[in-house]
């Protein structure tokens, strides 16, 4: 809990809920960034950054090390982003047989 990034996940797991604010407010842009760099669309970039806050919060007790948070919260935004893509390019051959 040396970091600043520990203190926050201490107060977030001893029942500060509004804690968690601190991480949004920290890395909504890296998380953004991120996203959009690998689907290329704002409005899903926009999307997979609000999952990925959902599932690092509901998922915060998992987290072992403290002070990799943003590696942890960027390795979530991958596997979502990637997640979106397979569902998308599933989406796209239902289409196409379903046009054929």
């Amino acid at each position: 809990m040396h970091t600043e990034d520990g203190y926050f996940i201490h107060r977030c797991l001893n029942g500060e809920t509004e804690s968690f604010g601190f991480f949004v407010d920290k890395y909504r842009e890296s998380v953004f960034a991120f996203a959009y760099s690998k689907l290329r669309n704002f409005d899903d970039a926009e999307d997979v950054t609000q999952d990925v806050f959902l599932k690092a919060y509901r998922n915060l007790r998992t987290l072992r090390r403290w002070d990799n948070f943003a590696i942890w919260l960027h390795s979530i935004t991958n596997n979502l982003c990637l997640d979106w893509l397979r569902t998308k390019a599933k989406r796209s051959e239902k289409r196409k047989l379903i046009a054929d």
